[in-house]
């Protein structure tokens, strides 16, 4: 009898040690995957990020699979097909072996880990509540760690407001200016002030509500997208410009700007310009803004990047002198976001040589930041030959629309010789790397800088191939 009872018993014993791991599991792929976000943070576009990226979660880890949960179909599709293997490569790095990337849309609670932002969304009368993925928050971004100075301290003041009484004051908000002067801040941090007073705000780019509107006509889940939206006391459009030639979108929107705004809700827009310079946009979308509050934040002075400077060193791991923050405030560098740059590859710097940051370290870093203009430029056609032959990536590739590992690896190689050795403007770069968007590029010349303190094998290729060319 006893014989009889062990099979049982040990499946009894074997249950909740399938469950802690399954719980070990999913911590450790929690963990895991954050880790990999801030990776491919640095490695992707910011709209790709926030698009397809934001508001994904690690599910398991087992063996060489790593389970990724995703908020839609489309998503998920995407992901799998277009950014596995630079998510693979990127997994691989940080738990140094291979690894296979599985992606799941996550249907039901249990699928989930905790922790992961969600709205209950409400549904029609007898219908089952619908659990809607929202992006989650940037907790960085909040009113505390926001410096206000002459270039946006109005916009300041009125997103202040707003958190405070939404609906009631400067409704609509239309925050507008350069990237990198903090509109996405303070959309960010008026959202963290009306969750904390129990309200619901939603943040979300233009570019993924464009793809939430695309994909909930292709699932016939248009209903479930309209409640969504819906449900927000605050609805915040990031980036609004991506709208621009999106009619059905804008469409969408319009209508539902206006039953937000007849129930008291609050809405607010970025933008990187002024309404009336937004084409194809509609006089009806155009007149609801000019209605509102329009503010336009400007480049920081001086002594407001100083402050800045100031606010981001005081969590650094090492003192800075007011001397070297003072050199980095008076660089070429105008708007928020490449202060934080240049920090962070000052940190970088300084961490790599294990000493604490000199002024002459941060002239160095500063001469990055501009072409060198006294030294024998080499042929943009011999530099992409190079990179070409070395990397084994054809210059057809190189110049087209792949963003696959390799290629952008040895396209990021190309675009920091083109540039540091070609004496090529960034304009002149864009089009000959197949016509693309010169912020782009600059974009990834930001991204260079940090790989080129970071990353040795880099260093190590780009010098390989400047040395071939010599």
């Amino acid at each position: 009898m006893t014989v009889g009872l062990l099979p049982s018993s040990l499946s009894q014993l074997a249950q909740p040690l399938c469950e802690l791991n399954l719980r070990v599991s999913s911590r450790s792929a929690i963990d895991i995957w954050e880790k990999t976000l801030g990776a491919l943070q640095v490695q992707v576009s910011r709209a790709s990020f926030s698009t397809w990226l934001r508001g994904t979660f690690g599910i398991s880890y087992q063996g060489e699979e790593f389970v990724v949960g995703a908020p839609n179909a489309f998503c998920a599709e995407w992901l799998q097909t277009r950014m596995a293997s630079v998510i693979e490569e990127t997994l691989m790095n940080i738990l140094k072996h291979p690894v296979r990337l599985s992606v799941r849309v996550a249907e039901t609670e249990e699928a989930k880990p905790s922790g992961t932002a969600r709205a209950l969304v409400p549904t029609p009368a007898g219908g089952a509540p619908t659990l809607l993925e929202v992006s989650p928050l940037n907790p960085h971004y909040t009113f505390n760690t926001f410096v206000s100075g002459d270039g946006n301290q109005l916009a300041y003041a009125a997103a202040l407001a707003v958190s405070q009484q939404p609906g009631h004051v400067y409704n609509p908000l239309f925050l507008h200016g350069d990237a990198g002067l903090g509109k996405t801040h303070l959309l960010h941090a008026i959202a963290h002030a009306a969750a904390a007073r129990g309200l619901h705000p939603i943040v979300v780019t233009a570019e993924r509500f464009v793809t939430e509107f695309v994909e909930s006509i292709r699932t016939r889940g248009h209903s479930d997208f309209r409640r969504k939206y819906r449900a927000a006391d605050i609805l915040a459009i990031d980036d609004f410009q991506f709208l621009i030639g999106k009619e059905q979108s804008l469409e969408t929107l319009l209508h539902l700007f206006n039953e937000l705004r007849e129930e008291g809700r609050q809405i607010i827009v970025s933008c990187d310009r002024p309404p009336h310079s937004l084409p194809g946009i509609g006089g009806r979308l155009i007149s609801r803004f000019q209605a509102g509050l329009l503010i336009q934040l400007v480049a920081p002075s001086l002594e407001t990047r100083l402050a800045i400077l100031q606010a981001k060193a005081a969590s650094l791991p090492f003192p800075l002198d007011d001397a070297v923050l003072s050199l980095l405030a008076h660089g070429e560098v105008k708007s928020v976001r490449e202060l934080e740059g240049s920090l962070t590859r000052l940190q970088a710097y300084a961490t790599l040589a294990q000493r604490p940051p000199t002024e002459k370290l941060v002239q160095a870093l500063l001469r990055e930041d501009t072409p060198p203009l006294n030294q024998t430029r080499i042929p943009a056609a011999a530099i992409l030959a190079a990179v070409s032959s070395y990397s084994h990536v054809s210059e057809t590739a190189l110049i087209g629309k792949a963003r696959d590992a390799a290629t952008a690896y040895a396209r990021n190689l190309a675009i920091h010789l083109l540039y540091q050795h070609a004496g090529l403007s960034l304009r002149d770069i864009a089009r000959m790397l197949g016509n693309r968007d010169a912020n782009a590029i600059r974009n990834s010349l930001r991204r260079v800088s940090t790989t080129l303190a970071q990353d040795p094998h880099f260093r190590q290729d780009s010098l390989t191939i400047l040395s071939s060319l010599s």
